[in-house]
């Protein structure tokens, strides 16, 4: 299926979810990730979660992130060029919401992308390859290029992998590992 088919369908798939749906997945999720991930001495990157978008709710990873005195950093977007920047956050970091009502960190130390060692991924759905079909902006693929390449990639998302994407680009950057509220996927 084409990437386009894809995004349409999961999105109006993850709009169905009630927000007490959207909170019981999530800490599913949640519970996949430290009983599988290994934390120890790592720093990790983690989207901040779109309410509005009902996406997977990164709240609960990042605040277990901080109890563990893991570093912790997440993206700040630039809309006129997509791309993005990184920030180191904490328990004190306030957000304000930009212009599409995403939290973003206000006064932040700057990170690099070669800083993390674990990227937590948004996307929609992923085949079983781990190609993962996001907003169609290439944002995360341009970060991920510019990671280390031990850098762990992982997914989380509400639904399990599905068939193969057919148009895949030269510029995507697969997962690693996937977690879904019912499973941990591994890809080679």
């Amino acid at each position: 299926m084409r990437k386009s088919d894809l995004r349409k369908m999961y999105k109006a798939k993850r709009n169905l979810f009630s927000p007490q749906q959207v909170q019981n997945l999530s800490l599913s999720i949640r519970d996949h990730f430290f009983a599988n991930v290994q934390l120890k001495q790592r720093s990790i990157h983690c989207f901040i979660s779109i309410d509005k978008f009902n996406e997977v709710d990164t709240s609960m990873i990042i605040e277990k992130l901080f109890e563990l005195k893991n570093p912790v950093g997440t993206s700040i977007m630039h809309y006129d060029s997509f791309t993005t920047s990184h920030v180191w956050i904490n328990e004190q970091t306030q957000y304000e919401l930009d212009k599409f009502e995403i939290p973003t960190p206000v006064n932040e130390k700057p990170a690099r992308p070669d800083d993390f060692d674990i990227v937590i991924i948004p996307l929609l759905i992923c085949d079983n390859d781990g190609n993962r079909v996001g907003y169609g902006k290439g944002i995360y693929d341009r970060f991920l290029s510019e990671c280390k390449p031990e850098c762990i990639k992982i997914g989380v998302c509400f639904f399990e992998p599905s068939e193969s994407i057919d148009d895949l680009d030269a510029f995507d950057i697969p997962l690693n590992h996937l977690i879904t509220p019912e499973n941990y996927h591994t890809f080679s």
